[in-house]
């Protein structure tokens, strides 16, 4: 009985003793897991409770301002070193692509495949999975087709001009790089650089991804749409490039940046600014959003596009013209909240004869696209495809397109 007794309240200490030692070893376990994410800039998780054992507490707490310390510090690294090697090779169809464009909120991004490279540092836990340091410090370049989108703010440089623009400015820029940021990150997409009020955002460049034109063009949309929510900022200009281009770290010995090497870099820069324009001339737009003619052949058949004029765009030869089109909305969402809309009994692509016209145009039959003008008949002042016909005309009798200089 004695015995008994005495097994089994050894057995209760035994139980108290693991229970009170696995109350003190959680809190730790957890914070080591979470100082390894933080190491690797991962850790994104809230405070933890505070613990009952007052030294727990003080780790938590220092770790709590290391942490934000941290993050204080994160912001003012590129993005290209804070986004790893991402592939996704799902493709979105256009019902996916449509729910982004109906949430005003962006959507929320994919669960993330991390790939581990002689780089990247993996450490583990007594709990949970493996921390992968996912940074893209790798050196080296490789060539791939990209997109790169190029925002901007129209009256941005008067508004910071003026005596009380100061404060005003740094407002409207974070109030825009927010918009941006955010809408890009949700669809893959890293911004590039800042600069004022220019914004530049790439696709397929620093991530992997699937369809990276049609991304670009739902964020485009997005942040015209969000902006427009805004009284405070001004109207928005984006010019939008999809090519090859060779991309990855280089630099010197001293300092590395992600590069994008080649004329898809340049050929956004000179869209924004046509798009820029465009908007100082027509103050009703609210935005307006160009893109290439390759940019086209990859948004087309999801998304109105209106082929608006032909131009001769940076890097190209000095006799080649290509399309430049403005993407409109996408076509499986309804049309009311953007800036066209299709008049009753109005079916299919309300553009197809303006973009037949600019087509002959640019492969040079001037015949063929005199006869479709024609065709088209007069266009009245008001109509939504007035200034592209308008254009179109110019051009078929005679008109040179559109020369683009960046200064």
């Amino acid at each position: 009985m004695t015995i008994g007794i005495v097994v089994a309240c050894l057995v209760v200490m035994v139980a108290l003793a693991v229970l009170f030692s696995v109350a003190i070893t959680k809190p730790l376990d957890r914070i080591g897991y979470r100082m390894y994410k933080t190491a690797a800039l991962q850790d994104e998780d809230g405070d933890d409770s505070p613990s009952i054992l007052s030294e727990v507490r003080s780790m938590q707490e220092a770790y709590t301002t290391m942490k934000r310390e941290l993050n204080r510090m994160k912001s003012y690294l590129p993005q290209s070193v804070l986004c790893g090697d991402d592939d996704d090779e799902d493709d979105e169809d256009a019902s996916a692509t449509a729910s982004r464009i109906s949430d005003s909120d962006g959507g929320s991004q994919k669960s993330k495949k991390t790939r581990v490279s002689d780089t990247m540092s993996v450490v583990s836990s007594r709990i949970g999975a493996p921390v992968v340091a996912a940074l893209n410090t790798n050196t080296g370049v490789i060539q791939k087709r990209v997109v790169v989108a190029v925002f901007n703010l129209i009256g941005f440089l008067e508004i910071s001009a003026a005596s009380s623009g100061t404060v005003v400015a740094q407002k409207l820029q974070s109030q825009f790089l927010t918009i941006v940021n955010k809408i890009s990150r949700d669809s893959k997409g890293v911004v590039d650089s800042f600069q004022g009020d220019h914004i530049i955002v790439t696709f397929n460049a620093v991530n992997n991804v699937a369809c990276p034109a049609k991304r670009a063009a739902v964020v485009a949309l997005l942040v015209c749409q969000e902006a427009k929510k805004n009284p405070d900022l001004p109207r928005v200009s984006v010019g939008l490039s999809y090519g090859s281009a060779i991309v990855g770290n280089t630099g010197s010995t001293d300092m590395q940046r992600f590069n994008i090497i080649g004329p898809v870099f340049q050929r956004a820069l000179a869209l924004e600014r046509l798009a820029a324009q465009h908007l100082k001339k027509n103050l009703d737009d609210h935005h307006y959003i160009l893109g290439s003619q390759s940019t086209n052949a990859e948004v087309s058949l999801e998304f109105y596009c209106q082929a608006v004029d032909l131009v001769q765009l940076p890097a190209t030869k000095a006799d080649l013209a290509e399309r430049v089109i403005s993407i409109v909305q996408i076509k499986s969402v309804g049309s009311d909240e953007w800036m066209y809309q299709l008049e009753e009994g109005e079916k299919g692509d309300p553009f197809t004869a303006v973009n037949a016209i600019f087509e002959a145009l640019s492969t040079g039959d001037v015949a063929a696209a005199k006869q479709l003008l024609e065709e088209r008949g007069p266009v009245a002042a008001d109509s939504k495809d007035a200034a592209a016909i308008g254009r179109a005309s110019e051009l078929a009798n005679g008109a040179k397109a559109t020369i683009v200089q960046l200064r």
